[in-house]
């Protein structure tokens, strides 16, 4: 029969095994792969300017044809920067929530506004884009990647004899692919925390959903 101190010993070598494997697979290569597919539509962009500049000089109109950006191009710029937007406010509303619950263990209820004053009591934010989506954060930063794609299919769709289903469905949207894929086992696990460790929120995941608003409701 095993010792006290040798079960806890298998334990903690069977914890270190399992932290040494997530450190290589996740965040020693699967992190960085992510990253560089994030990435990855700058080397479409570049590549399909290059092989247009080789081309204008081919055909001696390389003084005449100025390079230009498409109406895709500006939908992804504005798509991009109004995600930013969304995901720097929704920041700034969690840490100021954050900063109202230390307000009401050391000073009490009295300088905490009465609509945020339910949120601080679950312990929660439930406010603001909090009250649209349970985590616009999140959601936000899914879509930022989703709409620098966008800049490959502009560049794919300006090349000629492209079809427009080629220059969607190309490589490099596995990048976002495998980013909206992580947030919904992260997304799932901190759910699973929230829900364990705030009573109500099993009541707010009921109302809110958790990425994408329906703009059925608004709770302010």
């Amino acid at each position: 029969m095993l010792r006290t101190g040798s079960i806890v010993q298998l334990w903690y070598l069977k914890k270190r095994t399992v932290w040494v494997l997530f450190n290589a697979v996740f965040i020693s290569l699967y992190q960085h792969v992510l990253l560089w597919m994030l990435a990855s539509p700058v080397f479409v962009v570049v590549g399909v300017a290059r092989a247009q500049v080789r081309q204008y000089r081919t055909t001696a109109e390389v003084t005449t044809t100025k390079g230009h950006l498409s109406g895709l191009d500006f939908v992804a710029a504005i798509s991009m920067l109004l995600f930013i937007i969304l995901e720097t406010v929704a920041d700034n509303q969690q840490s100021r929530f954050q900063a109202e619950k230390r307000m009401l263990q050391s000073v009490g209820e009295k300088h905490i506004q009465e609509t945020k004053l339910k949120s601080v009591r679950d312990g929660f934010c439930q406010y603001g884009l909090f009250s649209i989506v349970r985590k616009p954060n999140y959601a936000a930063e899914q879509m930022i990647w989703v709409s620098f794609y966008m800049f490959s299919v502009a560049s794919l769709s300006s090349l000629p004899n492209q079809s427009i289903v080629t220059a969607v469905f190309n490589w490099t949207g596995l990048g976002f692919i495998l980013l909206i894929s992580l947030f919904q086992v992260s997304g799932w696990m901190t759910e699973l925390i929230s829900s364990r460790k705030y009573p109500s929120y099993k009541i707010y995941q009921t109302n809110i959903p958790l990425y994408i608003p329906t703009f059925f409701h608004f709770r302010s």
